[in-house]
């Protein structure tokens, strides 16, 4: 028996490993060969998915493309209802935090959206010993909130609907 070196055990696997991979190259090939080739209809219902699918995008992309847009509490009677509530939310917070309504709405760390509202004065707070009132009128609805019974009420303003 003769000895070998390190180098030849090296080239041994190395020739080794090269003709395994050979031999699964040839399978590969001899699979992909005979797997089937798509008929003419299929080619057809993938170009007609593709264009459907790039037409979609195309029609949809401004829709994804532009940031997410605020609702409108004055064209949405919900959306005044829920500002209401997440500033009686923020107001209720307060007061478990300090031990008494805030004396004003800026004493709150609201939304941005609701802080300008709140800047402009356009929601009115109206705090007492035990509860508090919040008034909000915009052109098409009346909202307030009572913090004593929690409840809100939107009407229409001057009767328009």
């Amino acid at each position: 028996m003769s000895q070998q070196t390190p180098e030849q055990n090296i080239r041994e696997l190395a020739d080794s490993a090269n003709a395994s991979i050979r031999q699964q190259q040839e399978k590969s090939a001899a699979l992909a060969a005979s797997q089937p080739k798509p008929s003419s209809a299929k080619k057809i219902f993938m170009i007609i998915l593709l264009l459907a699918f790039a037409g979609t995008a195309w029609v949809q992309y401004p829709r994804f493309h532009e940031p997410f847009g605020r609702p409108d509490p004055n064209k949405d009677q919900s959306v005044a209802e829920a500002d209401l509530r997440v500033i009686a939310l923020e107001i209720e917070t307060y007061k478990l935090s300090q031990g008494k309504y805030p004396t004003t709405l800026d004493q709150l760390r609201l939304p941005d959206f609701l802080a300008s509202f709140v800047a402009e004065q356009k929601i009115q707070y109206k705090p007492t010993e035990i509860a508090y009132v919040l008034d909000w009128k915009l052109p098409s609805w009346h909202a307030a909130f009572n913090g004593e019974s929690g409840k809100a009420t939107i009407t229409p303003a001057n009767g328009s609907k």
